[in-house]
């Protein structure tokens, strides 16, 4: 199973309401913008399921993102039509919250890895019980079975979810 590591990059502003800060050394205040709202930091990530834009209204743009590129997003989760979406750092574009992070889904059968192909991959099952992270909407393997993608080139079985 691949792990995911995200990169936080925080994007500093100085608080001009406050003439104390200006007053300040440079250490202190960075100290003190950094502790700033969440809408400023960006996140760093990773598309896990190709991701379609859309605009603030909800409705689908032109743009797609492709599986495994790099992407940066603001971490706060915005609700649109009563789905999650991140809005994309940079841009007024948002994209499904599910194709970047993912969703936390309880295998209700034990379960083995498999790739692209539909061939499992090595020996290694999940337990029965387990909380696996899955991304994006199911995907058709050539054996055409449905399975939702674990990892990078991993998936497992639709079937052994709840």
């Amino acid at each position: 199973m691949v792990t995911i590591t995200y990169k936080m990059i925080l994007v500093e502003e100085p608080d001009l309401t406050d003439n104390t800060v200006a007053s300040q050394d440079a250490t202190s205040n960075t100290n003190t913008s950094s502790q700033g709202s969440s809408q400023n930091q960006v996140v760093e990530g990773m598309v896990m399921h190709l991701a379609i834009g859309y605009d603030k209204l909800g409705n689908k743009t032109a743009v797609r993102y492709r599986s495994y590129t790099p992407i940066k997003y603001l971490p706060t989760v915005v609700k649109i039509n009563g789905r999650d979406f991140y809005k994309l750092a940079d841009k007024d574009e948002y994209v499904l919250t599910t194709n970047i992070t993912g969703r936390d889904r309880v295998l209700t059968h034990n379960a083995y890895i498999y790739n692209y192909k539909g061939q499992r991959i090595g020996t290694k099952t999940f337990k029965k019980g387990k909380n696996l992270k899955t991304y994006g909407r199911h995907f058709v393997l050539r054996d055409g079975k449905k399975y939702y993608r674990v990892g990078k080139g991993q998936y497992i079985k639709m079937a052994n979810f709840r």
